[in-house]
Order: C-alpha cells, then structure tokens, then sequence
C-alpha cells in the first residue's frame, strides 16, 4: 500500500461516479454506552494508524483521465483534520442524533487530503457518546470497513489493547481470486450465459417498478434504524434453513410494502428490483483496504401479504441466482473494468442513461462477534450506512455486533419524509416474522398421537383405555381407604 499505487478499475469507479449532490461515501455510526473523551479518541486512532497507510493518502487522478489514479501520501497530513468532535444535541436522544447526522453526512469529503473523517458526538442522554465514520467508497467496502472497525477497536474482555495487526503485505486480492480452481472452461460458458440472461432481462423489464421514493435526489441525507435481537435472527435463520441476508431482505420486502401502500396508490403489486453486494474476500481475517465485492439481483416480494410466504419467495430468489452462477458472473463483468481504457472508464457515467436500474439496495455485513470497546468504552451497537445513488431515495445496510441486529435505511428526506413509520414498518415486518417463527416452533413441540411408552407397572396391568385406567386408580384408592377403617375400628 505504498504512495504510488494505482487505484483498482472498481475503486477508481466510485471516484468518476461521484457528482454534485451524490457523495459516495459510506459510513459506519457507533453508538457508545458511556462518554468518550475526545484526546482518549485522538490518542487511541493515532496509535493505531500506522497499521493502516491508506487513511494517510489520497486518490490523485492523471491528467484526462489516461491512466487510472494513484494514491498519494499527504505532506500535509494532521490527524485532528480528519478527527472531530461535536455535541450531541439536546435532549440527547436518538432524534437529536438523527438530526445532528444529517449535517453531518451530506458534505462531500475533501479531495486535497485523504478522504476519510471520524466525528465524535458528545452529550447524550445518559452520559451516552457516539461516533460517525465516514469514508469515500474508493476507500473501503462495506466488509473492509467491518475489518477497519476491529483494527480499531478491542474485544471487551481484553483488559489490555489487543496487539496491532501488521498492515496487509503483497499485492490486493484480484476480483475473481475467490472463484479460483474450478473447471474454467465449463464456468467462464456458464458466466457468460448469465451475463447474458441478466442484461436480457434489465432489457425486457426496463425500468423497476415507480415508487414514492425513487426519483431525483436532492442534497440533504438522513439515516435511521432499528435494533433487533440477534438471537431471534439466528433461532428463525436456524428453522428455516436460510441465510441472515435472506431474513434481511424479507424483513425489508415487507416493510417496504406496508411504506408502499400507505403512499402508493395502488402499489406493492409487483415485486421491487434490489441490487445486494456479495463479498468475494476469501478470508474474514482479510484486512486489505479497497472494494472486493460482486452483487447479485433479487426481486424483494413485496406484492406477497404472508411473511412466511416472502421468506420462502426470497429464499428460492437468493438460491436460484446462486445456483445460476449470478454473483460469479457480475464479479467476471466488474471485472472487465480493468481492460477498458481508462478514459472510457472515466467517461462512463455520463454515457449512462438517468433512469433508476433499481429500487434499492440492500448490503449486508457481518460485523463483529462478540462485544468490544472503543478507547475503553463499551460499544452499543453499530450501524452501517450505504450512498444514496440514481434515485434511490432509500437504501438499507444491515449490520450484526455481539446480540445486536442494525437495520439501517438511508434516505433522502424530500422523498422519504416519515423515517419514523418507515422504522415501524420494518419493525412490524420483523415482528410478524418472529410470531410466525414462535407459532411454528409451538407446532413442532406439541405431542404426536402416538402412545406414550409407560413403565410397567407390577401391582396393576396396564389398562386399555385411559377410562379404564382412572377407574383401577378410583377402585385401588377405594380399597386403600377401607383398609385403613377397618384397622382404626380394630384399634379402639
């Protein structure tokens, strides 16, 4: 990761992609259970830095674009330039957060120095404190941002700051690194047979279904999300025999319908087109920088009532595509980038036509698996932000720490005005999943019709018929209780 290194073909990508009014930066909020001091978080990220050169350098493009850009050292790198502090305003709660957030995430970051910042937000109620990462998507990836929040961070029972990693060594791992040693004749038919199938049906569908919330975006950005109970993921994850990505994208279809009806007229008829990334790291230890993913293309069923129904829908949806090879073919497409001439590359998202491909996207990210603390101060729960992008005025990145489940939706408020009842909606979707999971759990416990295997019992033969049964204990009971008369009355 030395200065002079050339972006790669998708990390370059984000960088021509970016326009007036749409950032692409992703962002990582921490929510803390206690204060932390700022000079505790400067002195804790700084320590640290040296692990990891590229929050030292920025992307430098070439003059018209001819190669792609390098990152380059800044001469004139301060740390408390990319770390702040702010205050949390009052009354300190999660909608003062919110709030705070919002002028906090719009601003594009500054190209002259390395694109990255972390804001502190002090004053919480409660003594609570909470942190906002930000970082241009040339950067980092939904999972090497997870990889970068362990570097930063330390398990809670280490009473000690746990060793520095050494910073990634050798060259970045290649898009299709993942897919290697497989029978590449019979594969490389099968990804271009679906690279085919894929742009033939974008073709055949045109444009997603119209919503309320896909169209123009303007500059203002929200973010606000719900915590869930990872153990009840797990145990319906578990039941069903799916992925947590499948119950996230469910738990999504249905809020999105009940959203879509109530502002919508005559909506939630057809299934939504999403766009979900798929790492492709071959290794959760792997802690290089940069983009690394694939994507594949389910429908969301918000058009099905039954949440059992949607799970099963998504479900057959993920494994179809999987099966069909999607996610290896999209990661042969992206990968293609770096035998364009860079100066189309850079051209590209002009040539593009305006019109939404999807309706949404949905990223989700393992985060990390047990409970840690930041500069000493025990995390609450973590919740990761994707770029709004081509009029996409809700996006949604889940993300797991320890027992918590974040369902996170980035949204652009002149299009999504009501983040609350969209935060209710998903809420109730999760909901109606969960009491469709305990009613089937209760069925699968009740007790079959066949007989019960008994002791033997060697005073009385087993009866026939539970009748039969209570009448020998009442006849046995009876003669027990004459028996003990008759040896009273002999006694007086």
């Amino acid at each position: 990761m030395d200065s002079g290194a050339r972006l790669s073909a998708i990390d370059a990508t984000f960088l021509y992609f970016e326009k007036p009014g749409q950032p692409l930066v992703v962002a990582c909020l921490v929510e803390l259970d206690a204060n932390l001091s700022y000079p505790r978080l400067l002195e804790t990220i700084g320590a640290r830095l040296a692990t990891i050169p590229r929050l030292r350098q920025r992307p430098q493009r070439v003059a018209l674009d001819v190669e792609a850009p390098v990152w380059a050292g800044d001469p004139q790198f301060q740390l408390e330039r990319h770390i702040r502090h702010a205050a949390w305003p009052q009354p300190g709660d999660d909608a003062a957060l919110r709030d705070a957030l919002e002028r906090l995430l719009a601003p594009p970051l500054d190209p002259e120095h390395p694109l990255w910042e972390a804001i502190l937000l002090e004053g919480g109620a409660r003594g609570r404190s909470a942190l906002l990462f930000r970082a241009h998507h040339c950067m980092l990836d939904g999972m090497s941002g997870a990889r970068l929040l362990e570097l930063l961070t330390d398990p809670l029972e280490t009473s000690t700051p746990a060793a520095e990693p050494p910073p990634a060594q050798g060259r970045a791992p290649r898009l299709l690194d993942s897919f290697a040693g497989t029978d590449q004749l019979w594969d490389r038919a099968k990804d271009v047979a679906e690279i085919a199938s894929t742009l033939l049906s974008f073709l055949q569908e045109q444009e997603p279904p119209a919503t309320s919330f896909n169209a123009s975006l303007s500059a203002r950005r929200r973010i606000c999300w719900t915590t869930l109970p990872w153990k009840d993921v797990a145990a319906i994850r578990s039941q069903a025999g799916c992925t947590s990505n499948d119950i996230a994208l469910a738990v999504i279809s249905g809020g999105l319908r009940r959203y879509i009806r109530r502002h919508d007229r005559g909506g939630a008829r057809e299934a939504l087109r999403a766009l979900v990334p798929v790492s492709v790291r071959s290794e959760r230890g792997d802690t290089s920088m940069g983009n690394l993913f694939s994507a594949m293309f389910p429908k969301l069923p918000v058009h099905i009532q039954d949440a059992e129904e949607r799970l099963r829908a998504v479900v057959r949806e993920t494994r179809a595509l999987k099966e069909r090879g999607q996610p290896r073919a999209t990661a042969l497409l992206l990968g293609a980038l770096a035998s364009l001439p860079n100066a189309l590359g850079a051209a590209l998202p002009g040539l593009l036509p305006g019109t939404p491909i999807f309706n949404t996207i949905c990223t989700n990210v393992p985060g990390p698996r047990e409970p840690r603390t930041l500069a000493g101060v025990k995390i609450r729960a973590v919740h990761g932000v994707v770029p709004l992008y081509q009029s996409m005025g809700i996006e949604f990145a889940v993300m797991n720490h320890a027992d918590s489940w974040s369902l996170c939706a980035h949204i652009d408020p002149e299009l999504v005005p009501d983040e609350e009842a969209l935060m209710s909606d998903l809420e109730k979707s999760f909901q109606e999943l969960r009491r469709a999971h305990h009613r089937n759990m209760r069925t699968i416990a009740e007790p079959d019709s066949r007989p019960r295997l008994r002791r033997p019992n060697a005073r009385y033969k087993r009866p026939e018929s539970l009748s039969s049964a209570v009448k020998m204990m009442a006849e046995a009971d009876a003669a027990e209780r004459q028996a003990r008369t008759r040896t009273r009355r002999r006694s007086v």
